[in-house]
């Protein structure tokens, strides 16, 4: 759904919708594979491509009046 509402419309930029994708991946293959191992400078970039993705959602939820 982000994807679709967001992405497509320009809202949030691609590579923020990848890096999220690549994140939920990332969690998903710790959650259910037995020997994932995520190195350490995953985990940072990791970590700060969220960091950027939560800044431009807040922007966008406040530009829109729905966040304070």
């Amino acid at each position: 759904m982000l994807s679709m509402h967001r992405v497509k419309t320009g809202e949030i930029s691609v590579d923020l919708y990848r890096a999220f994708v690549a994140a939920r991946d990332q969690r998903e293959y710790g959650d259910y594979e037995v020997a994932t191992i995520i190195g350490p400078e995953l985990a940072r970039r990791t970590v700060a491509d969220a960091a950027t993705f939560i800044d431009a959602v807040e922007a966008l939820l406040r530009a829109e009046g729905q966040l304070c």
